[in-house]
């Protein structure tokens, strides 16, 4: 059985080489700026039958800056890339079992641009990423 504490511990490693983050584990109520945190958002159970595999999906959620000036949009840019070393996507995928953990995940969704109103910050710059995982049950 995949606990999801070991699914985020694979997660936290797989986005740690994205550079000038912190990557926390766990959700945040207060995020500070240049911050990645995940949380799980729904697990469908016994998709193989017999316990066989579960599919979670789980919320990706980076958060750039307190204004939106060029320099920030562009970051948010290469965050939102399909690939090179910035990428959400591509550090996520780099190893898609997540050092065997999981039997496989890939990023299937990407958010965009968004704007988070977080207490006593106001709005943040940001993007929320959607990975599917599949994990023995």
């Amino acid at each position: 059985m995949t606990a999801p504490a070991d699914i985020r511990t694979g997660l936290k490693a797989a986005l740690d080489v994205i550079d000038g983050f912190n990557v926390v584990k766990y959700m945040l109520s207060v995020p500070a700026v240049e911050t990645i945190h995940f949380f799980p958002d729904s697990t469908d159970y016994d998709m193989a039958g017999s316990r066989g595999l579960d599919e979670w999906v789980w919320t990706v959620q980076a958060f750039l800056a307190l204004s939106i000036d060029e320099s920030a949009q562009r970051r948010l840019d290469d965050l939102l890339a399909s690939s090179g070393a910035l990428s959400v996507k591509a550090a996520v995928e780099a190893d898609s079992t997540l050092g065997g953990v999981v039997n496989d995940l890939r990023v299937v969704k990407a958010e965009g641009y968004q704007l988070f109103q977080l207490p006593g910050r106001g709005d943040v710059l940001g993007s929320t990423w959607t990975v599917h995982v599949l994990a023995t049950g």
